[in-house]
């Protein structure tokens, strides 16, 4: 759920101040499971590390220190397994460099079909909108998981009709999944 939510905290759902959200993911996850009625056996937090270049710069090693503590902050949380791949660096055809996450979407599909395949879990729970994860889906529905989808409904913010299509059931996150999620000071 990782690069996907933080999108959100960081753009759609902003906190009183017009300012990125601070959120709990774990309380986050524990709020979702408890929406569907199921216990939380475990939340996963799918992310990349910040590029860091042969020699980093200051902006790059900036990137890293706050990275290293927003994990060490999230390896805190009972309940909570954080799972990264790698950015990679590329440039388009004008030389401008872009990042490109690999790996995240395989760990996740390995994860849930794994867990479907030993019989843990009945309920899956995918917070994310992109449609790589359409034959996860169907593996984990082949299995008799119950699959859970929460997303944000805009075109221009990666929605895939047809992975929320594919999904069991459906929820339109809004800001009142947010509320109550807040890091305790």
């Amino acid at each position: 759920m990782g690069g996907y939510l933080s999108r959100l905290t960081k753009l759609v759902f902003l906190d009183e101040n017009k300012k990125p959200r601070k959120t709990d993911f774990g309380l986050f996850s524990k709020k979702l499971a408890d929406e569907i009625g199921t216990e939380l056996l475990r939340g996963y937090y799918y992310q990349c590390p910040p590029y860091q270049s042969p020699f980093p710069t200051p902006e790059e090693k900036s990137r890293k220190t706050s990275h290293d503590q927003f994990n060490y902050n999230l390896r805190q949380i009972k309940q909570l397994q954080l799972r990264e791949g790698r950015l990679l660096k590329l440039f388009d055809e004008s030389g401008k460099p872009e990042f490109i996450q690999k790996g995240v979407d395989v760990l996740l599909a390995i994860d849930m079909v794994k867990l479907a395949l030993k019989g843990a879990i009945q309920k899956a729970i995918i917070v994310a909108c992109d449609s790589d994860f359409i034959p996860a889906v169907r593996a984990l529905k082949e299995e008799g998981v119950m699959v859970h989808i929460y997303y944000y409904n805009d075109k221009d913010f990666g929605f895939s009709r047809e992975l929320v299509t594919e999904c069991d059931d459906r929820h339109e996150l809004t800001e009142d999944y947010f509320k109550g999620c807040e890091p305790k000071k």
